[in-house]
């Protein structure tokens, strides 16, 4: 099975995979290796129905389609042998609503915050829509006080977008980083602990986690549901669905047309049919 990763962690690299979705690969792979306590290149075309049937009984569809992607890679790009998961079905996709807060609920999640460090990374995410993984790369050179704008370099497409600084978002940053470890070992705006390394993504859906119980919220809070409330609440305040993909760095406006679901604005001033028709009134 090592020579097996190392051969997949080539291909990957090779194919331009962002590694967040190397590792997935890999684990996925490992996980179905473990399953049969054999290595995959053993494994026959039955072997991986009965396993796909396994999987579709305890696994969400959308969690479906990384596990088929990372087979299809791993069969058709490493090993040569594309026929063995060309039975494999198709996953649809099911969308899922978002945990969405209010912003009397996002309040609460940066007062709870104990840390300066946390409370800045919330501030952030919420303040500038941020992934996790946007995040963690940012350095200093990033953040244009006077322009007031972020530039992000976006993990997904590897390329960059220009996002707005508030006031307040602009006063954080730089309380933290007059704050930050004098000795660090890497130039990045939030390094790990003591100022070495890079922080983790675990550290931050942690430290939200914290933050949501702490807070007395009850939703399964994530950091991702800091982009989520970015979105929707400059929808609620006005801003169009256009530069609201700018923002977010989506490719597709199919992607970001979402958020109109959970505008609640936008809901509202949505008007019924049923107030166009000139009805009587009962007799």
């Amino acid at each position: 099975m090592s020579d097996l990763r190392i051969r997949m962690q080539r291909e990957l690299t090779l194919c331009g995979l962002a590694e967040s979705s190397k590792t997935t690969y890999i684990a996925i792979v490992a996980k179905m290796a473990r399953h049969f306590q054999r290595s995959p290149e053993d494994l026959t075309t039955r072997d991986l129905q009965d396993y796909w049937l396994t999987l579709s009984k305890r696994l969400h569809p959308n969690s479906l389609g990384a596990e088929r992607s990372a087979l299809r890679f791993l069969y058709g790009r490493v090993l040569k042998r594309p026929w063995i998961v060309r039975e494999l079905p198709r996953v649809r996709n099911v969308p899922r609503v978002p945990v969405m807060l209010s912003r009397d609920e996002v309040q609460k999640l940066i007062q709870a915050t104990r840390t300066l460090r946390g409370r800045t990374i919330i501030m952030l995410m919420y303040g500038a829509g941020l992934r996790v993984s946007e995040v963690l790369r940012l350095r200093a050179c990033d953040i244009d006080g006077k322009r007031g704008v972020i530039a992000v370099q976006e993990s997904k497409c590897r390329r960059s977008r220009c996002v707005m600084l508030g006031r307040e978002l602009l006063v954080a940053l730089r309380t933290w980083w007059k704050a930050r470890p004098k000795i660090c070992s890497t130039d990045l705006f939030f390094p790990g602990a003591h100022g070495e390394g890079a922080l983790t993504a675990s550290a931050i859906r942690k430290l939200v986690g914290t933050a949501a119980r702490r807070a007395g919220i009850s939703k399964n809070v994530h950091p991702h549901t800091l982009r989520h409330c970015f979105a929707t609440h400059l929808l609620e305040d006005g801003v169009d669905i256009r530069t609201l993909q700018v923002l977010l760095g989506h490719a597709r406006i199919e992607t970001t047309t979402c958020y109109l679901t959970l505008s609640t604005r936008h809901l509202a001033l949505t008007k019924s049919p049923l107030d166009a028709l000139s009805l009587r009134p009962p007799e």
